[in-house]
């Protein structure tokens, strides 16, 4: 019995090692190789960087987010496929940023909403994509049991509590939060400033961003677009991480 359990243990290590793999990318930008270009997986919390041929390895599953960015090109995202999977490679295309030109605004009617009209109380809180299906697929309770019986509410949240699809929905809600902040923290703070002012290494900087936009006390300065206290922050957090990557040497 013991053996058949530990059998047991290891067939689902095994398939669930298995699901992952190294998978080897080249990025491409207006049809020139892009180098240095910050890879990162929001799943598994893995990055890296484009070597000087564009090229990258990085360790994945099918339907994990890769997500590209660089000062140079805009933002990129890319969900991992079987087929990716299958043949362990794939290529991604990136835009070269442009310079923009400020806009002039003619009439500005931007106080002019359904609010101001009368018709609406309240503005209407927007929705990211991941928050409209997980509305749409609904959040299922035992109470709505009585309203299904009732005829008063749709059997499409009791399905979904039963095939695991809000459980899914509500991590996309994370990762894409998660996607946001990072980027918003690029945006911020440039690529030299973790490695030149923070003092991080290279290879650990995405590391770093990682473990900073989980936490709260900083989402909350990242949030507010406060630049200083942001940075301090920042500075607290380096120290801490700097600590650990000593303790794991």
């Amino acid at each position: 019995m013991k053996n058949n359990f530990i059998l047991i243990c290891f067939l689902v290590f095994q398939i669930s090692f298995a699901q992952e793999k190294k998978l080897h990318g080249k990025i491409l930008a207006d049809g020139n190789l892009a180098e240095g270009i910050n890879v990162v997986n929001l799943v598994n919390e893995t990055s890296t960087l484009t070597d000087s041929k564009g090229e990258f390895q990085i360790l994945a599953k099918e339907d994990d987010l890769l997500v590209f960015s660089s000062m140079n090109y805009e933002y990129k995202r890319k969900l991992i496929s079987a087929e990716n999977m299958e043949s362990g490679s794939f290529s991604v295309e990136m835009i070269p940023k442009v310079n923009e030109i400020e806009v002039i605004t003619i009439e500005n009617y931007q106080n002019i909403n359904a609010v101001s009209l009368g018709i609406l109380q309240k503005p209407i809180k927007q929705l990211t994509p991941a928050e409209r299906r997980l509305y749409t697929a609904g959040d299922f309770k035992p109470i709505h049991l009585l309203s299904i019986l009732g005829g008063s509410l749709p059997l499409d949240p009791l399905i979904n509590a039963i095939n695991g699809r809000t459980k899914r929905l509500k991590k996309e809600i994370g990762i894409e939060k998660r996607e946001h902040y990072l980027n918003e923290l690029q945006l911020m703070f440039p690529d030299e400033y973790f490695t030149e002012t923070l003092k991080i290494p290279s290879q650990y900087s995405k590391g770093f961003q990682l473990m900073a936009i989980e936490d709260e006390e900083f989402i909350t300065m990242l949030k507010s677009g406060n630049r200083t206290l942001s940075s301090i922050r920042l500075i607290q957090l380096s120290e801490i991480y700097k600590d650990l990557q000593v303790n794991e040497k």
